[in-house]
């Protein structure tokens, strides 16, 4: 079997694509990022993400940076944005 046999021969087994296709790699495709699901919170001075969703809590939440109105500085805080 060439490889051209075996690449059509995979292509048949597959079938025509359908619609429902993965959600998840679909996001990905148009320039999305999926948002990352944790059951605890992580350090917001460490997180990469702007976004995660509390599975414990059924919660999104957003990174923000609070400042200090005493000092002035500013703190990386997870701020609730939805509660589903």
């Amino acid at each position: 079997m060439t490889t051209s046999e075996f690449l059509q021969d995979i292509a048949t087994r597959r079938g025509a694509p359908n619609f429902g296709g993965n959600p998840h790699r679909f996001v990905e495709l148009v320039k999305g990022s999926l948002v990352p699901t944790y059951f605890y919170e992580p350090d917001p001075d460490t997180s990469r993400d702007k976004y995660y969703y509390n599975t414990r809590t059924n919660t999104l939440y957003s990174l923000v940076k609070a400042i200090n109105p005493v000092t002035g500085c500013e703190t990386p805080v997870w701020k609730k944005i939805s509660v589903c």
